[in-house]
């Protein structure tokens, strides 16, 4: 499992969107340098830091969607580590969303 610090949710308009998919990002790409296989990851920022977790959800489903669809060298399996409900939920209609745009 791979684990970047993520960004403290403050207001959503200082920047918090493009720090957390460089999170995501900085996880693929050592994955792939590493030759990783698969990689498991969790909903960063979503605990202490207050990242709202559907806003969360998309950022990291679509950011990871796009590294691995971009990807010459990257692993085969993403999974992503959830604590409740509500995160399984959030995660599952971003990945819905973002498969719908692929389509």
């Amino acid at each position: 499992m791979l684990h970047a610090g993520g960004p403290v949710y403050r207001d959503g308009r200082s920047g918090e969107a493009a720090a957390l998919a460089a999170c995501y990002d900085a996880c693929l790409r050592l994955a792939a340098e590493l030759g990783a296989r698969s990689l498991t990851l969790p909903a960063i920022s979503t605990g202490a830091y207050g990242y709202p977790m559907q806003q969360a959800a998309e950022i990291a489903v679509g950011t990871v969607g796009r590294g691995l669809a971009g990807a010459e060298k990257c692993p085969r399996r993403v999974c992503f580590v959830l604590f409740g409900q509500a995160a399984r939920e959030a995660f599952r209609r971003a990945a819905l969303a973002w498969a719908g745009e692929l389509a």
